[in-house]
């Protein structure tokens, strides 16, 4: 597990801090409809390259096989989602946040591995 949390942590640290950069902006009226409307979308193409990214760097810099590469992303996603989730209870303080804490990890670490699953495609493997 600390291979893992080695190769993800300071991406997932880096990507959380960005969106969480983002809700503060958008405290400043001026800001608020560009960050939710146009930013906070892109947010999630950003999230998409990050986990194609990490796992053709697993697959190719590190040379392993494309258990461990999906296994990375879905807990780089994981991480990220959780992280998120922490910080959107506290920031909107509505009881569906509470909620958010157990969906938001599930669906960004299956969708990190559903990126992974395609780039897996693309990427040569270890025999």
């Amino acid at each position: 597990m600390e291979w893992y949390w080695d190769i993800i942590h300071k991406p997932v640290l880096v990507l959380a801090g960005l969106e969480i950069v983002l809700y503060i902006l958008a405290l400043a009226p001026n800001l608020k409809i560009l960050m939710m409307e146009v930013f906070d979308p892109l947010m999630l193409l950003v999230d998409l390259v990050f986990f194609g990214w990490l796992f053709a760097s697993v697959i190719k810099k590190k040379k392993e096989n494309c258990w461990q590469g999906l296994v990375t992303v879905f807990l780089a996603g994981f991480a990220l989602g959780f992280i998120l989730s922490i910080f959107k209870a506290f920031w909107i303080r509505e009881y569906w946040t509470l909620f958010n804490v157990i969906i938001q990890p599930v669906y960004l670490g299956l969708l990190a591995a559903a990126v992974g699953l395609v780039v897996s495609l693309f990427v040569k493997r270890k025999n």
